[in-house]
């Protein structure tokens, strides 16, 4: 049930870029279900690749066209590590602490994140 309203939404968010390709929100929203897709594909013990790399297109689509969300960059940090992408991955992390707008616990916890990268232990789960 979950799954369908998951590919429901990328659906309509792929009719309202064909209208308006420049429809930020679209390609946020679309990245969002593809990678809410792949969480479930990797709970379920489907290989979430394919559902990855379309989330990370589709949130690489709206740093282009200007947004500004820290939840992108976050969901890329994760996406990238899950593909086994690292230097990706701390990449993103690394901009999600940079712009300082996170508590102290969730600040220590990307950091923890990105050493465990670094030293080839990072495992990434939904």
């Amino acid at each position: 049930r979950l799954r369908g309203a998951l590919r429901q939404a990328v659906a309509d968010c792929t009719r309202a870029l064909s209208l308006n390709p420049d429809l930020l929100m679209a390609y946020e929203t679309r990245g969002n279900a593809n990678k809410l897709l792949a969480d479930f594909e990797m709970q379920t013990g489907t290989d979430p690749a394919a559902s990855s790399r379309l989330a990370l297109a589709d949130y690489k689509s709206a740093l282009v066209r200007g947004s500004q969300s820290l939840a992108i960059h976050l969901a890329m940090g994760w996406l990238y590590g899950r593909l086994g992408q690292v230097r990706e991955a701390v990449r993103a992390l690394q901009e999600v602490l940079k712009r300082g707008m996170l508590d102290p616990t969730a600040t220590e916890q990307i950091k923890r994140k990105i050493r465990e990268l670094l030293d080839g232990e990072g495992e990434f789960r939904p």
